[in-house]
């Protein structure tokens, strides 16, 4: 499991320097501050890459964390300054970004349509989940578990084979 993991910026430093996603920790840490301060909503989007081990499993880890970083380059290229980003597991990154009703749907959209460019190529499917904090989630935990529960729903949704009950009744 990776804590870290260095993606390109959607804008290169002048020294050609990759930047890094926060850890774990640090998600929390910022999410602490946005709960304590509550002066304005921020949107959680944890992104779920399903099929990325696969790939790597099939045309190797270098090219795996290739597409990663293309994946990333993406992410961090529609967010900007806006917002703060963050790796929580190998195929799963996060971003924390300024949160208003009239953009969410926009955003949300530009999201799907950047991040799933060309990538079904590769049997990756990006899968999203979203919180408002501190709107509907008072605790750091609260907010990424309201956000994963919401990734599973779309996850479901896109492939109904993973759904416990029809894996039931499909075994012998």
């Amino acid at each position: 499991m990776v804590e870290r993991i260095t993606i390109r910026g959607g804008t290169p430093a002048p020294s050609g320097e990759r930047s890094t996603f926060g850890s774990r920790g640090k998600l929390f840490a910022d999410l602490d501050e946005v709960i304590a301060t509550a002066e304005s909503s921020k949107l959680i989007v944890l992104v779920e890459f399903v099929g990325l081990k696969q790939y790597a499993d099939a045309v190797g880890q270098e090219a795996s964390d290739e597409l990663l970083a293309r994946l990333g380059d993406r992410l961090v290229a529609l967010v900007g300054s806006s917002g703060s980003f963050y790796s929580l597991r190998r195929a799963e990154l996060c971003a924390l970004v300024d949160d208003s009703a009239e953009g969410r749907t926009a955003f949300l959209d530009d999201l799907e349509a950047a991040l799933g460019k060309d990538v079904d190529v590769y049997e990756v499917t990006p899968t999203f989940g979203i919180a408002l904090v501190p709107d509907e989630a008072a605790a750091p935990l609260e907010a990424l578990e309201i956000a994963d529960q919401r990734l599973n729903v779309q996850k479901l949704a896109r492939d109904p084979s993973r759904r416990p009950l029809k894996r039931m009744l499909a075994q012998p």
